[in-house]
């Protein structure tokens, strides 16, 4: 305010809203993974791939507030399956859990499961190593998510896009980082 006699004027503050405010934003970090089966049935593109039970999932906790607004800036995954064939994965999100059909059997979702869909991630790059592969998406920019209101989790199921040549008990672990308002 600024005195002006007994007149007093309101002075206007305007925050520019692309300025990126760090004090605002918190990093946000979760991860989730399984072990396939004990065996080395080739996946089919388009197959579901799990530990063999049929639940997504769960990545716990990526936002500390249910219902939250999430900015997934970066995302890959790890197996330990050091392929000379290295797969090609799509990672679809929900908001809900999702019941699934069987390791190996084609993706197939209902309308209704597709109503909690919020995104997914192509996971269409991949470095092996001698001892794991590490698969990440090209070109990816951002994926903006909002989380159920009484959830702090989101929920994901991988599929293969190509055919895969997997490994018994072979390991996948998938970490997403972002960004939260306050």
């Amino acid at each position: 305010m600024i005195d002006h006699g007994d007149r007093f004027r309101v002075i206007d503050i305007y925050r520019e809203p692309s300025v990126y405010d760090p004090r605002l934003v918190a990093s946000v970090f979760t991860r989730s993974g399984f072990t396939r089966p004990a065996n080395t049935t080739a996946y089919a593109a388009k197959d579901v791939m799990t530990d063999g039970n049929a639940k997504a999932m769960e990545f716990p906790n990526i936002s500390p507030i249910p219902g939250a607004g999430v900015d997934i800036l970066s995302a890959f995954m790890i197996s330990s399956n050091p392929s000379s064939t290295p797969g090609s994965f799509t990672l679809m999100l929900f908001n809900s859990p999702q019941d699934l059909a069987s390791d190996n059997a084609a993706y197939a979702p209902t309308n209704q499961d597709m109503t909690s869909f919020i995104g997914l991630v192509s996971f269409d790059g991949s470095k092996v190593n001698s001892n794991s592969a590490v698969y990440y998406p090209i070109g990816f920019g951002h994926l903006y998510v909002r989380l159920s209101p009484s959830s702090t989790s989101v929920y994901g199921v991988l599929i293969a896009d190509s055919a895969y040549p997997p490994i018994s008990c072979e390991n996948f672990i998938i970490k997403l980082y972002g960004e939260i308002m306050r």
